[in-house]
């Protein structure tokens, strides 16, 4: 048993001499990386090989599967990022993206909505406002639409753009609001 002992405390000695010297080498390591860190690098932005410039370009790839004709505010969803579950329409704390404008009243002429006048709080008397139509219709596939490409149009001319939103299938697609 003794014999054990003393072959152990010289093996724990070199095991800690080691790591003292391990830790001086990193030590000594993280001080030169440190000092090449404060020095301003020029690094090419484009490949070494090209002599030309060609204009960028951008690859998206997005699933299209049922969840994109999924209403675009549900009520159970924290849309304004308070901690609580959003549920019904609250125009005084968020403002509800879609095809119209929600400072904007409606009305219809028995086709489409059209513009009737300005609001300064999103309510309207009579008409409809804007920010209730987006967050009655929008559907997720018509917000991404709109960011992308200003919306699906059915007209689209030098005096005329009509935007129309997305078929909804009748399936499981259901359009509940509370």
């Amino acid at each position: 048993m003794v014999e054990e002992e003393e072959f152990m405390i010289p093996s724990l000695k070199r095991l800690a001499i080691k790591m003292i010297i391990l830790f001086s080498i990193g030590a000594v390591v993280v001080l030169a990386a440190g000092s090449a860190e404060s020095q301003q690098l020029n690094l090419a932005d484009s490949p070494l090989f090209i002599t030309q410039n060609a204009p960028p370009l951008n690859l998206m790839v997005l699933g299209r599967d049922h969840k994109l004709y999924y209403e675009a505010y549900n009520d159970y969803t924290d849309l304004n990022n308070d901690g609580v579950i959003d549920i019904g329409y609250k125009p005084s704390q968020i403002t509800y993206f879609g095809y119209f404008d929600s400072y904007k009243c409606y009305t219809h002429d028995g086709s489409k909505f059209v513009p009737a006048s300005v609001t300064t709080n999103k309510q309207c008397s009579g008409q409809w406002s804007g920010d209730w139509l987006n967050y009655v219709t929008t559907a997720r596939i018509d917000a991404l639409r709109k960011v992308l490409y200003g919306g699906r149009r059915s007209t689209d001319s030098s005096t005329t753009t009509v935007l129309e939103r997305t078929h909804i299938p009748q399936d499981t697609h259901a359009w509940a609001k509370d």
